[in-house]
């Protein structure tokens, strides 16, 4: 009886080495597979990143008090809309008098806490 083999081949020789390409092939697939989604998150989700920048302020003095006054600036640097964002300012010596906010028109705020 004689064995069906490819010419130039050996038998078993050829499954070999068809098996290998088929084997790296399956794990290229499964890495890919895995990473294209990770790279594409990666890429399509916005950032999240709110900068914050307090200005030095130089005390000055009235006939009958210390005045002080205070800037800090709220920045959304990120490319993702911001909701639910609180500022708290303690003033360790003396006391707030006065405050105000002033923002763009799509920017809401609750005046209640100013």
């Amino acid at each position: 009886m004689r064995e069906n083999t490819l010419a130039g081949t050996e038998s078993g020789s050829y499954s070999k080495n068809i098996l290998i390409p088929i084997v790296l092939t399956a794990i290229a697939t499964f890495i890919v597979a895995l990473a294209a989604p990770i790279a594409v998150n990666y890429f399509k989700t916005p950032e999240l990143k709110l900068q914050y920048y307090v200005q030095d302020t130089l005390p000055f003095k009235t006939e009958s008090q210390e005045i002080a006054i205070y800037q800090v600036e709220l920045k959304n640097e990120g490319s993702k809309l911001l909701e639910g964002i609180s500022c708290r300012i303690t003033v360790t010596s003396g006391k707030i008098n006065q405050t105000s906010i002033s923002s763009s028109d799509i920017i809401q705020y609750d005046k209640h806490y100013c």
